[in-house]
């Protein structure tokens, strides 16, 4: 029995290698985990200020078995074909590898400052080694990033939009009550780090997030071409994804609308056969962006240079 077990997984892994990969990112995260609570039981502490909240280490235990099952299920899976499937899974499979290398690092730059619940300790001291000088809550956002290329490698939809629309506000709130008291006890030095460091997600070069829009735009192209709508749909949800990490804050703007206008455009072009022309407006938009600009972005400019007309006016 043992053996056809064993069997199974390999042929398994062979046939959906990108579970393989997931298996390994999620078992270095939840092995870190461990680490933390056996650490954090041994150690002495004084505490001078805590925080109990709901969104701590079970919740999102739960809340990524959750996510899980419906990847691992196909629950709102997208049933994309050769070879693009191939090119979304590896591209999902590199998120979560990512995050887990991120998800670590904190841990060990964090040492002893972390914890379950928030807790300030006596002679608490501001880490900014890496990866704290590139986000100032880099297991959240990494946690983030692990979910979203969880729905990636898994071509679910539903499993990206849960990350974003539950657990990413579910950990910025908890976020924001940790910096509440990091700016009571640390004060200026941590207001400082704030202005200079992103919160959860890390901020893409230019260069890379242009390399991003144009694979958004590559994937659109053979999209509307082919007219397949399930896939120019899956593309909102990348571009949400695009919006919350580009360099550029016009493009994190223009990109948070954008996906409406996708949903849209998809719903005419399904209703309404004669409509499918439509998929070609946000198409065009993401190969301008590979330019410097595109429609959002240029609106995003002619409103600031009329607020600014106005306040000199």
């Amino acid at each position: 029995m043992t053996t056809s077990l064993t069997s199974s997984l390999q042929s398994e892994l062979l046939t959906q290698w990108e579970y393989g990969v997931l298996y390994l990112g999620a078992s270095a995260i939840i092995s870190g985990v461990v680490i933390n609570f056996a650490d954090y039981g041994q150690r002495e502490r004084v505490k001078v200020a805590e925080k109990h909240m709901l969104v701590a280490t079970f919740f999102m235990v739960l809340f990524f078995l959750a996510a899980f099952l419906l990847a691992r299920f196909s629950v709102g899976r997208l049933p994309i074909q050769l070879p693009l499937e191939s090119v979304v899974k590896g591209s999902g499979s590199v998120m979560v590898l990512f995050a887990a290398v991120i998800n670590i690092a904190g841990r060990v730059a964090l040492g002893r400052h972390w914890s379950n619940q928030i807790e300030i300790l006596q002679g608490h001291q501001l880490v900014c080694t890496w990866p704290y000088n590139w986000v100032r809550h880099p297991l959240y956002g990494s946690l983030v990033i692990f979910g979203v290329g969880m729905g990636v490698l898994a071509c679910n939809p539903l499993v990206i939009g849960a990350t974003l629309a539950l657990f990413l506000p579910a950990v910025h709130k908890r976020a924001k009550y940790e910096e509440l008291l990091l700016t009571q006890t640390l004060g200026d030095e941590y207001r400082t780090y704030q202005e200079q460091t992103p919160m959860l997600l890390p901020r893409l070069p230019e260069w890379l997030s242009r390399v991003a829009r144009g694979l958004v735009a590559g994937l659109q192209v053979w999209s509307a071409w082919t007219l397949t709508l399930d896939v120019f749909m899956f593309t909102a949800l990348l571009v949400l994804c695009l919006s919350f990490v580009m360099e550029r804050p016009d493009f994190r703007l223009a990109y948070k609308f954008k996906p409406l206008v996708i949903i849209l455009c998809v719903g005419l072009s399904w209703r309404f056969s004669s409509l499918s022309l439509l998929l070609w407006l946000p198409t065009v938009s993401s190969v301008m962006s590979l330019f410097g600009h595109c429609p959002g972005t240029l609106l995003v400019k002619a409103i600031k240079r009329r607020h600014h007309g106005d306040s000199y006016s």
